[in-house]
Order: C-alpha cells, then structure tokens, then sequence
C-alpha cells in the first residue's frame, strides 16, 4: 500500500511538471485561448483526421469523464475549431 502511495505523488509530481512545460512552450495567437487539454484533443484529432472520431474514442484514449469530454467539444465547436456530425446510421451519434 505504501508503494502505491508514492508512486501516485510521483506519477502526479510528473504530470505537472509536463503540464508547467506544455504550458511555458510559444504558441499561436489562435491558441492562446486554448487549454492544454482542449489543445492535446485538437492534436489527437489532427492525427486521426482520416479515421471517424467519436466522443467515446476520446473518452477511453484520454481516460476522462463523458461529461469532461462533452464540454471540451462543446467549446471548440463554439470557437469554430472543430466541426461534429451525425452518422447515418445513428442520429444520436456525433463523428
């Protein structure tokens, strides 16, 4: 048990200091109003840009909540970022 304790201060001591470098690196005028998650999505749908995306997809490959996700696309859709559509063969789902 005291080896998990510490290896989750680890593992989260790691991930913010990934956070504070993605953060201090220059980037665009257009990103600036990004955050870095919005911006690690943006990245992961550039890449499967030939392959249908699905709320789900990000989800399971990001390891956060449906609502986290949700919100996420939300915003880039408002911002004009990223467009969603329904597939034919389910009107609720969303690519």
């Amino acid at each position: 048990m005291e080896f998990q304790s510490k290896f989750c201060v680890e593992l989260k001591s790691i991930v913010n200091s990934i956070c504070r470098q993605i953060a201090q690196q220059p980037s665009n005028k257009e990103a600036e109003n990004l955050t870095t998650m919005q911006i690690w999505i943006m990245h992961y749908l550039y890449d499967n840009q030939n392959k249908d995306v699905f709320q789900r997809d990000l989800e399971a490959d990001f390891n956060i909540r449906r609502s986290t996700v949700s919100g996420i696309l939300q915003i880039l859709e408002r911002k004009g970022y990223i467009m969603r559509q329904s597939v034919a063969h389910d009107a609720r789902l969303k690519k």
